[in-house]
């Protein structure tokens, strides 16, 4: 039982430490996602300026519980390793994505209403893009940390116990990442098929 609460409270300890490293990765991804909605104003293709046809091109072939975790899962490490890129791989991940989304989103709700889109993302959004966003708020600390010990702010890079916190940390969200590609299999594609049969295919 101690065991498990000293886990609970790495845990906790962890998501706070990394919280304002979240709430950057949550404003880049909606900055992203304004950018997104504006290309759709303007009129700008998104996929022809990333070299696509169409949104299924960059996503899994087969919507099954594993392609969606896999597909998901190299995006999470991307963006965590973004960190060897001085954060750039990092930024544009949350950036490229959420230009998708507001791209995506606003065609869709004017087609199918806002229904249909709430439905087909939230059951399993509510929890992938957090995933996101922890992983790309490792990044960001880990970061933060090597410019503060390169400049001899800080003795080391991580303190005691910290390399832990953070193991546990990315753990739980990625267990949370497989939650959320099974609910986006077995609950939302089947709500979306029952309540709005007619509109499939609007959103990728």
């Amino acid at each position: 039982m101690a065991k498990k609460d000293d886990c609970k409270s790495a845990f906790v300890q962890a998501w706070w430490e990394h919280w304002p490293y979240f709430k950057l990765s949550f404003a880049i991804f909606m900055l992203g996602g304004i950018f997104g909605t504006g290309l759709v104003l303007i009129g700008v293709d998104l996929f022809d300026l990333l070299g696509f046809e169409e949104l299924e091109e960059i996503t899994p072939d087969e919507l099954t519980t594993f392609a969606i975790l896999l597909n998901n899962t190299i995006v999470f490490f991307l963006a965590l390793l973004g960190v060897f890129s001085f954060g750039l791989l990092t930024v544009a991940i949350l950036v490229l994505n959420g230009s998708l989304v507001g791209y995506v989103v606003p065609p869709a709700v004017e087609e199918a209403g806002i229904g249909f889109v709430l439905l087909a993302l939230i059951p399993h959004g509510i929890l992938e893009l957090p995933a996101f966003f922890v992983a790309a708020a490792v990044s960001f600390r880990l970061l933060h940390r090597f410019s503060h010990r390169v400049r001899g702010h800080r003795d080391r890079l991580l303190d005691p116990g910290e390399g832990r916190r953070i193991a546990l940390l990315l753990l739980v969200t990625w267990l949370v990442l497989a939650v959320a590609a099974a609910i986006e299999v077995h609950i939302t594609f089947r709500l979306v098929e029952l309540f709005y049969s007619e509109q499939l295919g609007v959103i990728g």
